[in-house]
């Protein structure tokens, strides 16, 4: 299993790099990254070309470079799993401030490799989380097919095919910082965990 820390997003709503914002002492990619590798054989940042190398953490990051624009989120999923077809990967999004190792670990034990994709139930629409996902090898052509309909949303491709779905035990950490207001939120409530 590979990690993939998707990163590679505009930051429109935030305002800023949601992958530069401090949570956990250091930039949320890194932190993401580095849990990522205590699971995963081996973790990338996914990102636009542009991005590489501007970033100022000193950090020896592996990057997978989007091959697609404007596609949102399934951009880095699709360029994984065309970059290692044979391979599983766990995806996170950068914007997941609670994400913790427990979360992870469940994830991982309860893994269903004969589905698509494992993912957690988000407690607060019933709706599978997209962004923190094990996308198995067999997902490849299916989300091809919803890239080809020009349906390129992680959720409805989970949500129209076969995936195995768990219960969180914190539902706090699928709770995504998309604004500002919503980064300093989590700021004091991981202040308080």
């Amino acid at each position: 299993m590979y990690g993939l820390v998707l990163a590679g997003g505009q930051s429109r709503r935030m305002g800023t790099d949601k992958g530069a914002l401090d949570y956990h002492g250091m930039p949320q990619r890194q932190y993401l990254y580095e849990l990522l590798q205590n699971f995963c054989e081996k973790t990338y940042v996914s990102c636009r070309v542009e991005q590489a190398g501007t970033w100022e953490e000193d950090v020896e990051y592996n990057y997978l470079y989007d091959r697609y624009e404007d596609l949102g989120p399934v951009t880095g999923i699709i360029t994984a799993l065309k970059f290692k077809p044979y391979t599983t990967w766990l995806v996170v999004a950068c914007d997941l401030p609670y994400l913790n190792e427990e979360t992870i670990d469940l994830l991982i034990r309860q893994r269903n490799p004969a589905k698509i994709a494992t993912a957690y139930v988000n407690p607060k629409n019933d709706l599978p989380e997209p962004l923190l996902t094990i996308w198995e090898p067999q997902s490849k052509p299916i989300i091809e097919k919803f890239i080809e309909e020009d349906n390129t949303s992680p959720l409805n491709i989970l949500k129209e095919s076969e995936v195995h779905l768990i219960q969180i035990a914190q539902p706090l950490v699928l709770t995504n910082a998309n604004h500002p207001e919503e980064y300093k939120k989590a700021l004091d409530e991981l202040k308080g965990l």
